[in-house]
């Protein structure tokens, strides 16, 4: 289960959205959650803004946001939750990062959207930089769903396209799973998407075959279904989708089987996989409003790719 979740914050409403989900998780999994606001200008002036700030302007920032998080955190769905904020100056991908590895965060969530909320920190996605330079999952909502009705079965998506990077995204989204199913442990279902069917990945040992993809979702369920869950009623099933358009396939998929999020772990050069074009991701975020949980696409350990401008 989740210790600590990362709850980034840039003062909107809609970044909040995020918030009762990350207080859903937290109340669950007995987790901390720790709210953070970066103090951001426009990211190509902000190494000369910072040290022409009068000290003065700079404590009143930090003071207002201070009492910004300080009134979040009374929040109804955080007064259960253990909270810690942070108000932070710097760039917002870099601070993101840095406050993550302070705190040991295995979790951040927030609210992304190509122009509004967290994006307007800085050009691009929020959500993109982090899940690329992190180490740590990133689960990523919007304002229509940010929070799945909590009378339904959880049941969670995790796209496959044969290769250990993409599995990369299984452990998180059964804890993920485990959390939405609320302190009663109610049951849930971990369903395997292979993706990979119409045109196998060419990292991938699978020759594509209906019978070897078959037999890959047969050995994955196989092995999570040997894994000891404690006593929690995990249903553990796959199925293809063979496509052209994936991203709304996948959507349609989620759509029909009432999901309650999608998951999968972007690898290689940011396509998921390399044969369907790049930024999947991206294109997936478009075809659905479910919450997204973007699993880290370097393993631990391994440089992060160099991003200077975050």
């Amino acid at each position: 289960m989740f210790q600590r979740i990362l709850a980034p914050l840039d003062g909107s409403e809609y970044a909040e959205a995020a918030l009762p989900m990350a207080a859903r998780i937290a109340q669950a999994s007995h987790a901390e959650v720790v709210l953070l606001h970066v103090l951001s200008g426009p990211r190509e002036f902000l190494p000369f803004i910072l040290p022409m700030m009068q000290p003065s302007t700079l404590t009143a920032d930090v003071d207002a946001a201070s009492a910004y998080l300080a009134a979040v955190a009374e929040r109804p769905d955080l007064a259960d939750v253990t909270t810690v904020t942070e108000v932070r100056s710097g760039l917002v991908t870099s601070t993101i990062l840095d406050v993550a590895a302070e705190h040991h965060a295995d979790l951040v969530v927030l609210a992304a959207h190509a122009h509004t909320g967290l994006a307007r920190w800085a050009p691009g996605n929020v959500v993109e930089h982090v899940e690329r330079r992190g180490a740590i999952p990133v689960l990523a909502l919007t304002d229509q769903n940010a929070s799945p009705a909590e009378q339904h079965p959880a049941h969670g998506l995790v796209l496959l396209d044969g290769t250990e990077q993409a599995e990369a995204a299984i452990a998180p989204a059964k804890q993920l799973l485990a959390a939405l199913s609320g302190a009663q442990r109610a049951s849930a279902t971990l369903r395997l998407v292979w993706i990979g069917a119409f045109e196998p990945h060419p990292a991938s040992t699978l020759a594509g075959q209906d019978g070897d993809v078959s037999l890959y979702l047969r050995r994955v369920e196989e092995r999570l279904h040997s894994e000891s869950n404690g006593g929690w009623p995990l249903t553990v099933t796959s199925e293809v989708v063979a496509e052209q358009d994936l991203p709304q396939a996948v959507a349609a998929l989620a759509d029909q089987k009432h999901a309650t999020f999608l998951a999968l772990a972007p690898h290689r050069t940011r396509g998921f996989p390399l044969y369907v074009g790049a930024n999947f991701d991206m294109r997936l975020r478009g075809a659905t409003a479910l919450p997204l949980l973007l699993s880290p696409q370097h393993a631990a350990g391994e440089d992060a790719p160099d991003d200077p401008a975050q």
